[in-house]
């Protein structure tokens, strides 16, 4: 197995003649067992008795000896471009995708792979597209960044998926699934514990069910319950939003205030001889 690059293609299947190419697919819903798998997986050089590819590992999902992630549709009659791979001067791939400069990594500010009509998916509804074979007996961490061309007639529309939000410019669409290791958690928006930044959902992750109301103490219609204020639902004395009070705060009791001073007139000095208060819920008052 190598580590590439690629739109949608893998490899040319034995005798095929050219006429069909294998195309990457999830291994879910590969429905033709496995090419590299059976008599293809010999061993190598060594050889080993139970073949090169002997990878049990549950998290790996179906082995790809029984699924390999590959079935065969005609490929595009188009013209295949790319740059940024290949040495300007021998026209030999430089990179870690070919043979010159062993190396480890790829890094790249400027490098594409094109096809002049576009590539598909084998599943017309799903559309996954193979964008790159990575094998490693490391750790493989990643984000991609995209930018997909929607062509309606003569109209182009691009559209910008980023995997992380940290710095979210104009016309950037945030996808989780654009980052690998996933990062996991609560996925319910009626929690508190939701993020959109996650990409998929973690076993008893939403824990608080959110409540929405008044939480300000001051206002008339406090709700004790509520763990997300929604400002505008807050009623007050002389602010209630054009609502009527008497409706939103049933239980406010009102009083005219009402002082005796004297001496009547006062200028400048005056001393109250009685006054009631507003009086306002439980453990609020004016």
């Amino acid at each position: 197995m190598d580590t590439w690059i690629t739109l949608g293609q893998t490899t040319k299947p034995a005798g095929s003649g050219g006429v069909l190419t294998n195309f990457g697919i999830l291994k879910v819903y590969d429905t033709n067992g496995s090419f590299i798998g059976g008599t293809n997986n010999d061993g190598g050089s060594l050889p080993i008795a139970s073949g090169l590819i002997s990878n049990t590992n549950p998290l790996a999902g179906t082995s790809v000896t029984t699924s390999d992630g590959m079935m065969t549709m005609t490929p595009p009659s188009a013209t295949w471009g790319d740059y940024g791979f290949k040495d300007f001067i021998s026209g030999d791939d430089s990179t870690i995708f070919g043979s010159i400069i062993p190396s480890s990594q790829f890094i790249s500010y400027n490098a594409g792979l094109q096809n002049s009509v576009g590539i598909s998916g084998i599943i017309a509804d799903s559309n996954h597209v193979l964008v790159a074979q990575l094998t490693t007996t490391g750790t493989i961490t990643f984000e991609l960044n995209l930018e997909v061309e929607e062509i309606s007639g003569s109209t182009t529309k691009i559209v910008k998926y980023v995997a992380n939000d940290s710095v979210l410019l104009s016309g950037e669409i945030l996808n989780p699934q654009l980052k690998y290791p996933p990062v996991c958690g609560c996925k319910d928006p009626d929690y508190l514990e939701y993020s959109n930044s996650y990409s998929c959902e973690e076993n008893d992750s939403c824990k608080t069910l959110i409540v929405l109301g008044c939480t300000d103490t001051m206002a008339c219609n406090y709700d004790a319950n509520a763990n997300f204020n929604i400002h505008t639902l807050c009623c007050y004395i002389g602010h209630c939003a054009d609502r009527d009070i008497a409706l939103v705060c049933p239980n406010l009791k009102k009083y005219t205030p009402e002082f005796e001073i004297y001496p009547n007139p006062a200028q400048n000095t005056f001393t109250p001889v009685s006054y009631t208060h507003l009086t306002l819920p439980t453990n609020r008052e004016v």
